[in-house]
């Protein structure tokens, strides 16, 4: 399997993988970070990592790079998760007001709670 180039030294991506490592559209399923950017940055890391030959400042650099983003992707995993059930919690919110609401109507006490306990007379 091939590798995609990297990004050249001028900052112009050249190839799939420098716009993926820019964070540019992935090409294979239209999103930034996507799956398939995923997977290809894993091999691009494993490729420099378990490369032959003496151990390099670069292959140092690819296990801390390598290790960053994978708790990154935990992180941003936890955090859509989270919101996710934010997003439940309010839709069962919003649907329990609904039937508050319905049930309100259906008991003929459609007026808004509370009136101004000011009083009419006195004049």
């Amino acid at each position: 399997m091939a590798l995609p180039d990297f990004e050249a030294e001028d900052g112009g991506a050249i190839g799939a993988g420098g716009a993926i490592l820019r964070g540019d559209e992935d090409a294979a399923d239209g999103r930034s970070g996507g799956p398939a950017a995923r997977a290809l940055v894993e091999q691009l890391f494993d490729a420099v990592i378990r490369g032959s030959g003496p151990p390099t400042p670069i292959r140092n650099l690819a296990t801390t790079l390598q290790t960053q983003v994978s708790e990154r992707l935990r992180s941003t995993r936890e955090e859509q998760q989270k919101s996710e059930q934010a997003v439940r919690k309010l839709d069962q919110m919003l649907e329990l007001e609904r039937a508050l609401l319905r049930d309100r109507v259906r008991s003929g006490g459609g007026g808004g709670g509370g009136g101004g306990g000011g009083s009419a007379g006195g004049h």
